[in-house]
């Protein structure tokens, strides 16, 4: 069976805006406007995720609410206080 490698990134050096490049074989996908190819329920439910887990975060105050013991925050960490976790 054969591996099949692939990259969807506009920001390498190989990659070519609205093209799809192959490099050392790697197929590397620069799409352009990424974003507007998702299905808008997809868009907006991705939105609505990333607005609770900011709210969770915030917890109200308006900062950010680190805690580490919390079982959403917590998995989330990899550095904390300088530590990697």
């Amino acid at each position: 069976m054969s591996r099949i490698t692939f990259m969807i990134d506009g920001r390498t050096v190989t990659a070519q805006p609205g093209q799809t490049v192959v490099a050392g074989g790697v197929t590397i996908l620069g799409p352009v406007l990424l974003a507007a190819t998702m299905p808008f329920h997809a868009s907006q439910q991705y939105g609505r995720n990333v607005l609770t887990l900011l709210q969770h975060l915030s917890a109200g105050a308006g900062t950010l609410q680190v805690d580490p013991a919390d079982e959403i925050t917590g998995p989330m960490l990899v550095v904390h206080q300088g530590r990697v976790r």
